[in-house]
């Protein structure tokens, strides 16, 4: 491990991912803590890394969960995990997040439309925040122009600010897009009607 550190640094600034792994092995064990804990307190630009230890598993088996957890870790498989507090996701964070993925996989990606409503959902309803679920729903909307689903979470966000007019456009949206969309179907009555 010595002069480990001198290493790394002449290495230079370059994106790379980082996941290792140790089972139940006292011998292997000492030297990945002292990696790891040499990787977080030099915050290297550009390096993320994870390291897992399995107390349960042996020099035969690690590789086994290693595989598929360092998988998940490196491809950012399964759902968005930014490693923030809720309150402190912004659109950006997101599509940062996935901006990550691109790079990873060279190719485009946006940010998945049922994560990106599933936050909003939760700013709108559970943080009480409905401007900042308007942020999520809107760049659905531009993301994601041929959903119905987009276009109705949308007009639910605006509808909770009092943007009834607005509201009313994008429930309408919706309904072209999905005639069978019963919500936006009610929706639009009960505005025209009020």
């Amino acid at each position: 491990m010595q002069g480990l550190s001198e290493k790394i640094k002449s290495k230079g600034k370059s994106n790379k991912i980082l996941f290792f792994a140790v089972g139940n092995e006292p011998l292997y064990l000492p030297n990945a803590i002292k990696l790891d804990s040499l990787l977080k307190d030099m915050r290297l630009a550009g390096l993320r890394h994870q390291f897992v230890q399995y107390p349960s598993e042996t020099h035969g088996t690690t590789p086994l969960k290693s595989y598929y957890d360092g998988f998940r870790f490196i491809f950012r498989v399964g759902q968005a995990d930014l490693g923030i507090p809720l309150q402190d996701v912004t659109i950006h964070a997101l599509e940062d997040y996935y901006g990550e993925r691109s790079y990873i996989f060279r190719v485009p990606i946006k940010p998945n439309e049922f994560i990106v409503n599933d936050y909003g959902y939760k700013f709108l309803y559970d943080l009480k925040q409905p401007g900042k679920a308007i942020e999520f729903f809107k760049r659905n909307v531009e993301n994601y122009p041929q959903s119905s689903n987009v276009y109705d979470s949308y007009a639910e966000g605006l509808l909770a600010i009092g943007d009834r007019k607005n509201a009313l456009i994008n429930y309408e949206k919706s309904f072209k897009l999905d005639p069978r969309n019963k919500n936006a179907e009610q929706q639009i009555a009960r505005l025209k009607t009020e």
